[in-house]
């Protein structure tokens, strides 16, 4: 997986290119870690897999960016990505959109 940041709107725009799951969580990880910015856009477009591990990673950065008063939102997933974010529910956890 590689991950490039690009100033977006009010906050910053990570572009995940590649497969969201263990072999990716280091990288994920320190893509967001130190972000600070008040909102942070995911953009999946380039997101063609995502596993469980992927959507425990996706759980903690909610979790931490909600304490962090953060918003986080999910654009242009894939159709069989979008199909898993829903079937785990995780529209109640982030805005999922359309890019």
């Amino acid at each position: 997986m590689t991950i490039t940041a690009y100033p977006h709107r009010e906050g910053i725009r990570l572009a995940l290119e590649g497969k969201l799951n263990f072999d990716a969580r280091r990288v994920f990880r320190e893509a967001v870690e130190s972000r600070t910015e008040p909102h942070l856009y995911l953009d999946f477009r380039g997101v063609t897999y995502l596993d469980g591990c992927g959507l425990g990673l996706l759980a903690v950065l909610a979790k931490k960016a909600a304490g962090a008063r953060q918003i986080l939102t999910i654009l242009g997933p894939q159709d069989l990505v979008a199909d898993i974010l829903g079937l785990a529910n995780f529209g109640r956890l982030f805005t999922i959109t359309s890019f």
